[in-house]
């Protein structure tokens, strides 16, 4: 149910027959008192914001009272569009001001679940990740984190959150760092000792893990990301089933998008990747698959990677869709699996 069902249907009668609300078109924002609508009714749990209803504009001022009455919401998803810091200083909008107004709203919303909440999605900018680890998310399974990093707070925020997420079973983390940010992370070779200190992490403090998902981009041109050792490090989850990649593929390549043979060679550099992951990683017990990513000049695609011994193909391309470009001006759309 969307924004313009409920204003125009004031009276709405057996609430109890949903649960989910998704505001897919609201381009200002949705304002506080339709979120407060929603959650009038006993039998909403989830709430879901679009890329194109987010809090993009900061014109409105945000209300003097953004407490919540009742604690319902067990899910939650805010999904910025990745273009957002452009699409706003397009805008001759305040970034700063629109951050504002989309942490305050996060921080009423989100916090109160922390008991109850089961999934959550939020942007790494404007959630409130360092108020989420001073409190315990018992029945969380699903955390997914996107955007960009605009402050060193917020990446050294997770080692601390993840232990509050006792029964945490889905975990990606997508989000994307400043340049300016890079440099100290820089630590040692061949791999940082901050991303080896999260990767054991994760392995040591969630055994019962079953499904991951990492983003890991190139500090610069010449970086080299160290696919191998990640997987390595990740072997020894018991219980992991599916691991989801994307690790910057297009090593040595410099030749245009449009080059005829460079997806072509984009696409055999993955797969021998895939495949080299596949011999580490399919030593596990419940292992199932590792998924590729890669982006070329016509789609964003994910590729399955299975055991020889499972019932489907051992590379797939087609089990997971494609999510092609809808915007060509913004070269590229946000490519989900």
């Amino acid at each position: 149910m969307d924004l313009p069902q409920l204003l125009v249907r004031p009276n709405i009668r057996k609430t109890y027959l949903f649960q989910s609300v998704t505001f897919d078109n609201i381009p200002e924002g949705v304002p506080w008192s339709a979120i407060m609508r929603c959650l009038k009714h006993p039998g909403v749990t989830s709430l879901s914001f679009g890329k194109r209803s987010t809090w993009t504009s900061a014109l409105s001022p945000i209300p003097s009272n953004l407490s919540l009455h009742s604690h319902q919401l067990t899910r939650f998803a805010y999904t910025p569009s990745q273009w957002r810091k452009d699409e706003i200083v397009g805008k001759m909008t305040s970034l700063q001001a629109v951050y504002a107004t989309e942490s305050s709203y996060l921080r009423a919303l989100v916090l109160p679940m922390s008991a109850i909440a089961e999934s959550l999605t939020l942007p790494v900018e404007t959630a409130p990740l360092l108020e989420m680890a001073a409190t315990d998310w018992p029945r969380l399974r699903t955390l997914s984190l996107i955007g960009l990093y605009t402050h060193p707070d917020q990446c050294r925020a997770i080692p601390f959150l993840l232990p509050r997420m006792p029964n945490l079973r889905s975990l990606s983390i997508e989000a994307a760092q400043l340049p300016e940010m890079l440099r100290p992370h820089l630590l040692k070779e061949p791999s940082h000792a901050a991303e080896d200190e999260l990767l054991q992490y994760l392995s040591q403090a969630f055994p019962l893990l079953q499904e991951l998902e990492l983003h890991r981009y190139k500090a610069s041109p010449d970086e080299s990301v160290p696919y191998l050792h990640i997987a390595r490090t990740l072997s020894s989850m018991k219980y992991l089933r599916a691991l989801y990649l994307n690790l910057d593929i297009r090593d040595g390549l410099h030749e245009p998008w449009d080059f005829s043979g460079a997806t072509r060679q984009w696409e055999n550099a993955r797969d021998a990747r895939g495949l080299e992951l596949l011999g580490i990683l399919q030593i596990g017990e419940y292992f199932e698959y590792v998924a590729l990513f890669l982006r070329t000049i016509d789609a964003c695609t994910w590729t399955l990677y299975r055991p020889v011994w499972s019932p489907g193909p051992q590379v797939d391309p087609h089990s997971l869709y494609k999510t092609y470009v809808s915007h060509p001006g913004l070269f590229w759309g946000a490519c989900a699996r």
